[in-house]
């Protein structure tokens, strides 16, 4: 065994090692990021969940609500 591969193998180790460190600290970063996120932003009532959890698309804006159906002009009109 020559001293220059016991050099590079040891120079490959201390590489691949420092990639693992410089992984984990960023995954660790990210992490403490995500959780301060996620305790400052504003969590929803109990009552707006059950609400919105009905139509969420009326919600949304995307389609009329059922209310909003029930009153239309073609049904008073009918009436």
């Amino acid at each position: 065994m020559h001293e220059g591969d016991r050099t590079e193998r040891m120079q490959r180790i201390r590489v691949g090692l420092t990639g693992l460190a410089v992984v984990l600290l960023i995954v660790l970063l990210a992490t403490i990021a995500y959780t301060y996120v996620n305790r400052s932003a504003p969590q929803p009532d109990a009552t707006q969940a059950n609400e919105s959890s009905e139509e969420p698309l009326s919600d949304l804006g995307v389609v009329p609500s059922v209310q909003d159906n029930q009153n239309t002009p073609a049904d008073n009109a009918a009436r």
